[in-house]
Parts: structure tokens; sequence; C-alpha cells
């Protein structure tokens, strides 16, 4: 993590090298740590990605409080588990959370 506490969410995704071109990076935040009510966005993967290894994926400012995060990559049918589960306490600037994918 680097600058816990500040708002826009920036995730940092590092992943292993069964990810392919056109996999769907899935993002979630929610308020709660079950993830009811979870608010998803996704990221096809691009060539260049892959070579560096990592995606950053932004998304809007949230309101402040408590969230938890969490990142799984599809492929077709097919889905990874969920990553590691990252909580933080937003206020207001930006903070990045990094996950660990093991793909398929």
């Amino acid at each position: 993590l680097s600058s816990p506490g500040t708002n826009p969410p920036r995730f940092t995704v590092d992943f292993d090298d069964t990810i392919a071109v056109d996999d769907i990076v899935v993002f979630q935040h929610a308020t709660d740590p079950s993830f009811v009510g979870a608010v998803e966005a996704s990221n096809t993967l691009e060539a260049p990605e892959i070579l560096a290894g990592e995606i950053t994926e932004v998304v809007g400012a949230l309101a402040p409080g408590l969230r938890y995060f969490r990142v799984k990559v599809t492929r077709g049918s097919q889905s990874s588990p969920w990553s590691n589960t990252v909580s933080d306490t937003l206020s207001s600037s930006s903070y990045v959370p990094t996950f660990y994918l093991l793909g398929f």
C-alpha cells in the first residue's frame, strides 16, 4: 500500500505469466467486508500491460470511510479466485492498494 487513507483509489495489480491478452481484470470495492453491494469495474488486458507485469486502474473518488478492495481475472467462462482483500479508511487524495493474482 502506498498513501493509505487517500482518495480516489488507484489499484495496482501484479500478475503472473498465466495472464493473456483479452483476459478481463475485475475490480471490486465495498463498505462491507463480505462485499455485499460491491461496485465493480473491469479492464481488458492488452499486450503492453502484460509485458509490464502489472496494471494500474483508477476509479472515481469515493465517499470517505472504510472500504474493502479485491480483484480477480476472467477468461471466457473461467474466473480466478479473488485476490487478497485490502482495506483502508479513505479520506480525500490518492490510495494505491496492491493485489496479487494467481491466474489460472
